[in-house]
């Protein structure tokens, strides 16, 4: 069976090292047969007559081809045959065959064979134990007549309608698929509020899936279960620019849920930018405090006294470079 891969592992290592002794030309002249080994029928392997091989290597006599295969018998395994095919052990005027053979491209092909193998026994059992019925809902019935067909579909239909008393369908049955639909549960309701709002604001239905469904249950433990769906419309509809670039999905809901429930009990949507605005008016009321701070220093020295910078009546400094300082009324 011919090989259908169209590349092959090269060992770079290997061929550095079993190619030291050869020439340029018979490093090319393997390398070619190596391409033709890997695509034979029988990879690996491939037999030619002296005369193809010389058309293929491009030589012009037996003694070229001769001189080529006694190098090339350092890295490949080469029998000689005769006319009779009996080995004859070097190449000469009998040889009317050449078989060269690679060890490694035949073990590679041979574990790429055997891999194919465990793969597809592997699919046929999988396939199997899909076949394999596992309960009476799914266990193919033959009918007798078109009363017992009748009989059967409604039986089977009342099965597929059927829960456990888990709310799980049963085993055979396939749940309902889609993002709108899923069983009934305690985070029905706060989907619902989150789907609504949801489309309304992006025009889609969002994904549901089993991961949405565990963190509505872990979002519904963080805050009242009765206020839930109130709260996911409201951050469905909230401003901030970082969910409007995640485009509000559930597990930001459950990240931020009790800071979500505080703006909605208070009726605020805090946004990063209004956070920047409200850390740049706090910045610029400190700064008037403590300007207005430094001027009452500089003007007053306290209740009932004038500025240290207040001078003499006459205009001149006081004696002994003293102040005098004047009590008012």
């Amino acid at each position: 069976m011919a090989n259908t891969l169209p590349f092959m592992q090269f060992y770079v290592s290997a061929w550095i090292q079993d190619t030291q002794t050869l020439t340029l030309a018979a490093k090319g002249a393997w390398m070619d047969l190596l391409c033709q080994l890997w695509l034979s029928e029988t990879p690996g392997q491939k037999t030619w007559r002296p005369k193809e091989l010389k058309t293929l290597l491009r030589l012009a006599d037996d003694a070229a081809l001769q001189e080529y295969l006694t190098d090339l018998q350092q890295v490949a395994d080469i029998h000689f045959l005769d006319s009779e095919e009996h080995e004859t052990g070097v190449y000469d005027k009998t040889t009317t065959h050449i078989t060269i053979k690679n060890r490694r491209i035949v073990r590679d092909f041979q574990n790429l064979s055997k891999r194919k193998e465990r793969h597809k026994r592997y699919n046929d059992k999988r396939t199997t134990q899909q076949r394999r019925p596992h309960d009476t809902a799914t266990t193919p019935v033959q009918p007798q007549n078109d009363g017992q067909k009748l009989e059967v579909r409604s039986y089977i239909k009342k099965e597929k309608n059927k829960k456990n008393p888990c709310g799980v369908p049963l085993a055979g049955v396939p749940a309902a698929t889609g993002s709108g639909s899923s069983p009934p549960g305690k985070t029905t309701a706060v989907w619902q509020a989150y789907s609504q709002a949801y489309e309304i604001r992006y025009h889609v239905t969002p994904t549901r899936n089993a991961r949405v469904n565990g963190q509505l249950a872990q979002f519904l433990t963080r805050v009242p279960i009765d206020e839930a769906p109130e709260i996911a419309r409201f951050y469905v509809r909230h401003p901030e620019k970082f969910y409007l670039a995640k485009q509000h999905p559930v597990w930001i809901l459950l990240r931020d849920a009790e800071g979500l429930r505080t703006q909605w009990q208070t009726n605020t949507q805090i946004t990063s930018g209004a956070l920047t605005l409200i850390d740049k008016q706090a910045q610029i009321t400190s700064a008037m405090q403590i300007f207005q701070t430094s001027q009452n220093g500089v003007t007053h020295d306290g209740p009932g006294h004038q500025s240290q910078d207040h001078a003499s009546p006459d205009g001149l400094p006081p004696p002994d470079g003293h102040y005098a300082y004047t009590e008012t009324d």
